[in-house]
């Protein structure tokens, strides 16, 4: 059973409330996904008996912001809940959760997907989950109306990527089993120390899938993850564009049998460097 649920932003006032929520799902032992709008949200308390049997939750925020905290708790009791989709057009989260200090943190035990928009709240989704066994994570940072001034803004002394790098660093710690990691068009806090540690497997030491696409690695990442032993298996990038066959030769060359690459036809990464390459990975071309 699915139930998909939207609100129009001309339909939104102060006074709207989502009453059906906590009275339509009784009983609904069938109940395993659900698609809802960020606002308005009914408390986790009164949410926990209709919500305790899903397996995917997707919300969609279209309103300047929203709740979070208040929302996490609604996930946690969400006992079985293992894939978490959260989209959002905000460039940046005002909201209490966006502060590093912030402690409250939601157990979801069964998550094992998680795909959240970043910057903004989705981030903060992010950061203050304990997800013990997820396994997949995606990043997407995308905006169709993106102004680089947004890369400079602050929140209470913090800087606009730090959110994304924190919950980065500390889903390493809480996830350790995550095997799949998705990053798109998001701008790291500090890209010459944290591509490294995600190459290296100093963060998520049993990633075997790696997806950067639109991100500011560099060869040089590359280059000094090198000599790292990780257990990755596959490696797509895309549309980096300090990336060419100078930093991949190295990286590839000694990992375990199997290894694959797939990657786009660039001026940086000429028909040549990938025959090169060819003969050291599986490679994939896109054009």
């Amino acid at each position: 059973m699915e139930i998909f649920i939207s609100v129009k932003n001309d339909d939104y006032d102060d006074n709207f409330s989502f009453e059906a929520l906590t009275t339509c799902f009784i009983p609904s032992p069938n109940l395993q996904h659900l698609t809802i709008p960020s606002c308005p949200f009914p408390s986790p308390i009164n949410a926990a008996p209709r919500i305790s049997t899903i397996t995917s939750m997707s919300v969609f925020n279209t309103f300047p912001s929203m709740m979070v905290e208040n929302f996490l708790p609604s996930l946690e009791v969400a006992k079985h809940l293992e894939r978490f989709y959260f989209y959002s057009k905000d460039t940046y989260s005002w909201d209490e959760t966006a502060r590093l200090d912030y402690s409250p943190i939601a157990h979801v035990e069964s998550l094992r997907s998680i795909d959240v928009t970043a910057p903004g709240m989705g981030t903060d989704f992010m950061r203050n989950l304990e997800a013990p066994v997820l396994s997949h994570a995606r990043l997407d940072g995308w905006r169709r109306h993106y102004n680089p001034k947004y890369d400079k803004l602050t929140f209470k002394g913090q800087m606009k990527a730090e959110p994304i790098s924190a919950a980065l660093q500390r889903t390493s710690i809480r996830s350790p089993l995550l095997r799949s990691l998705q990053l798109e068009f998001i701008r790291l806090y500090k890209p010459d120390e944290e591509f490294p540690n995600i190459l290296t497997g100093n963060w998520f030491p049993n990633l075997e899938e790696l997806l950067l696409k639109e991100v500011s690695v560099k060869d040089q990442h590359f280059i000094e993850a090198a000599r790292s032993s990780t257990p990755l298996k596959q490696l797509a990038v895309f549309k980096c564009k300090h990336v060419s066959a100078r930093g991949l030769r190295p990286f590839v060359v000694g990992r375990q049998h199997g290894f694959s690459l797939t990657i786009e036809l660039r001026p940086k990464v000429s028909s040549k460097a990938f025959k090169a390459l060819s003969a050291l990975c599986n490679i994939t071309v896109r054009r």
